[in-house]
Formats: structure tokens, sequence, C-alpha cells
């Protein structure tokens, strides 16, 4: 429940986030309070909202396309393949978006996919 919180309050505060209003970040930094984090790492949590969106899509992806595969039978057509596709593809991707989210986290790269107000920001693990 804690975790699609998160993404739903990513999901609808990232244009806010993208366009660099600091008040929203300050929401979704404390917004985060309940993980046993450092405040460096929570503001690295909300650099990386476009990924952490991402993979709760995926997430849900992932799972939606394993149930039905788990309801094919061995006997159906190309049902079964298109879903064992699926499953796989929204699995690569979740993992992708994980670490990309990650790599936001620890180190702000990649800059693209950071928003521009916090692209000067610091990762956890960069020294200053």
């Amino acid at each position: 429940m804690l975790s699609r919180r998160c993404v739903r309050d990513s999901c609808w505060r990232l244009p806010k986030v993208w366009r660099g209003d600091e008040r929203t970040v300050q929401k979704m930094v404390l917004g985060f309070t309940a993980w046993p984090v450092s405040s460096e790492t929570r503001r690295g949590m909300v650099r990386g909202a476009l990924p952490l969106t991402a993979s709760g899509f995926f997430v849900g992806t992932t799972v939606l396309s394993g149930l039905v595969l788990g309801g094919q039978s061995s006997d159906s057509s190309g049902a079964g393949t298109v879903a064992a596709v699926c499953f796989l593809v929204s699995l690569a991707a979740l993992v992708l978006s994980v670490g990309l989210h990650l790599g936001i986290i620890l180190f702000n790269r990649p800059r693209l996919l950071v928003p521009p107000s916090m692209r000067g920001d610091r990762g956890v693990w960069q020294r200053g």
C-alpha cells in the first residue's frame, strides 16, 4: 500500500516537479519520510519520480500478463505465447526502470530523466 501511494503521488505530482515547483518537491520528500533513509536519499527518490512512475505501470503489466499466462492451459492456441512474451518484456522493463531509479538516487544519472531544476543536485554516492 505504501509503494502504491508513492507511485500515485509521483504520477500526479510529476508535472509540477518537472516544472521546478519546489513546494511540490518538498511535499514529495515529506511523503517519503516513512522510508528509513536520509533526507538526501528521499530527495533522490523525488528526482527519480519518472522511472518510479514507470515501474508502477510495469508492475501492473507484469502481474496482469503473469495472471493471463497462469490461466492458460497447455492446449490453447498462441495466447499463452503472447502472454509469455508480454510477461518477459514487462519484467525486463520493470527491472530497467528500477535500475534507472536507483541510478538517479545514487549518481543523479541519466540526467535526461532528472527534472531540469534538480539536475544540479549531487547523487547520494557522489562526493562534494
